[in-house]
């Protein structure tokens, strides 16, 4: 198994516009090892990337900056408890009202947060894959028109990815070459 780059299509879908990529996706070697049949698959992730991954970018950030924004929290509601506790010349509840406040800030800020990151984020597809076994070394697809010679092309795949106010088909086929 092996991770394959991703690919970028381009931005500025339209609606019933159609873009042709002839791209050699990936090859595997059918000398690798003697054993057969040889048994090869590739999975398609197709994800519509929002916003430059914005959301990516975002979530990231969090991650190194939100202990510190909870400890910050944290010091501004236990203040802020000690201040209403002292108004209300209750002094032992302070750190009730501080935790209180504490708790529902952090739900806040990260309920606000998911949102964002929701807002900023990429769709992702379930993925989808192909998969083709080779029987022997000299074997070739078979015809892929009525009454044609068998072929080094197999028939054409196609894939429909339907969602996120889209519908995207992918098409490809397998090759054999030396």
């Amino acid at each position: 198994t092996r991770k394959i780059g991703e690919r970028r299509v381009g931005n500025k879908f339209r609606p019933g516009k159609v873009k042709r990529l002839d791209w050699n996706y990936h090859s595997f070697s059918l000398i690798e090892r003697s054993f057969w049949p040889k048994t090869f698959a590739i999975t398609f992730i197709l994800a519509e990337k929002d916003h430059g991954g914005l959301s990516s970018f975002l979530q990231n950030l969090w991650l190194h900056v939100r202990v510190a924004v909870y400890i910050a929290i944290k010091k501004a509601a236990d203040e802020a408890g000690k201040a209403i506790a002292a108004f209300l010349e209750l002094p032992e509840i302070g750190p009730i009202i501080g935790k209180a406040l504490s708790t529902v800030i952090r739900k806040i800020v990260d309920l606000a947060l998911g949102w964002i990151f929701k807002l900023f984020g990429d769709e992702i597809f379930a993925p989808r894959t192909l998969e083709v076994t080779i029987p022997s070394r000299n074997w070739r697809f078979g015809p892929v028109l009525w009454g044609s010679m068998p072929s080094l092309f197999s028939w054409i795949y196609t894939e429909r990815f339907t969602g996120f106010g889209g519908i995207y088909d992918l098409r490809c086929q397998w090759e054999l070459y030396s």
